[in-house]
């Protein structure tokens, strides 16, 4: 069983499937840790077109063979450290379009299958490399459409794309004479670093 808050109210949810879930535009405005539990053939969720502000830890355990997430289009503004905990199968994760300003560390951290991560369209202007550990190939990163300060703290993405190619959005917003540029063309030379 799945309990979400909507407009003021409680739902429970018995209509969630065995393999795909589709909670799209259900004015769910939090999701509580535990809510899926015991939805172990959970494979793909929509939960996007929503009003959720914020996810905790554990917001997913129990689905602990879910592959594909989809929460852009909500008011995302903080995921908590730990809230994609237990999803080593997690392939794809779209969080774009959302009121992300910052993530934090270990935001990501253990998820060895994750090859599609969207965050554009938010207003991020660091990425910490320390969000990352554990993670996947990610062979698709959309950063694209965020306010990103080009320093030296994002090196480290500059030097993931040089170990491990895969195609990527991103581009620069400050300092003024990185704007505009993309970190695909960078190198860790540009950055100035000592």
């Amino acid at each position: 069983m799945f309990y979400c808050y909507s407009r003021n109210r409680y739902i429970l949810l018995h209509y969630i499937k065995q393999f795909y879930s589709d909670l799209r535009f259900n004015n769910i405005a939090e999701l509580r840790p535990g809510s899926f539990h015991s939805l172990t053939d959970l494979h793909t969720l929509l939960l996007s077109d929503n009003h959720i502000r914020h996810l905790a830890p554990r917001t997913f355990e129990g689905a602990s063979n879910l592959k594909i997430l989809y929460l852009y289009k909500n008011r995302l503004e903080r995921i908590s450290p730990g809230a994609f905990s237990g999803l080593a199968k997690l392939e794809q994760l779209y969080l774009h379009f959302n009121r992300l300003k910052e993530i934090k560390k270990g935001t990501f951290n253990d998820l060895p299958s994750l090859e599609r991560l969207f965050l554009h369209s938010n207003m991020l202007h660091h990425l910490p490399a320390d969000a990352f550990h554990n993670v996947g190939p990610m062979t698709r990163l959309r950063l694209d459409s965020n306010a990103l300060v080009c320093d030296c703290n994002l090196v480290w993405l500059v030097q993931r794309l040089q170990s491990k190619p895969s195609e990527m959005a991103a581009f620069c917003q400050s300092p003024n004479e990185m704007r505009g540029r993309s970190l695909t063309t960078m190198s860790m030379d540009d950055f100035h670093c000592s």
